[in-house]
C-alpha cells in the first residue's frame, strides 16, 4: 500500500492513503529524512520511502503548474 505525507502536526505525521483516507501516525515510525509530499510504501507495518514515485509525482505537479501559468 502507498501513502503520501500530507503534513506534520507536532509529533505526528498525517498521511493520505490510496483510498484518500487520512491517518495520523507517530513521526518516529517514518524514515528520518521524510518530508511533506513524500510517497511511502507500507509493508508489514513499516514505512519505506518510495523516491521514484515521489519524483514522478513532483514532475507531474510541476508540469501542471507550468501549464496553468502559461495560459
Amino acid at each position: 500500500m502507498k501513502a503520501t505525507i500530507d503534513r506534520f502536526e507536532g509529533n505526528f505525521a498525517v498521511i493520505e492513503l490510496e483510498n484518500r483516507e487520512t491517518q495520523k501516525i507517530p513521526k518516529s515510525l517514518l524514515p528520518p529524512c521524510a518530508k511533506e509530499g513524500d510517497v511511502l510504501d507500507i509493508v508489514d507495518g513499516f514505512f519505506h520511502m518510495d523516491t521514484c514515485e515521489t519524483d514522478k509525482r513532483k514532475e507531474e505537479i510541476e508540469k501542471l503548474m507550468q501549464e496553468v501559468w502559461e495560459e
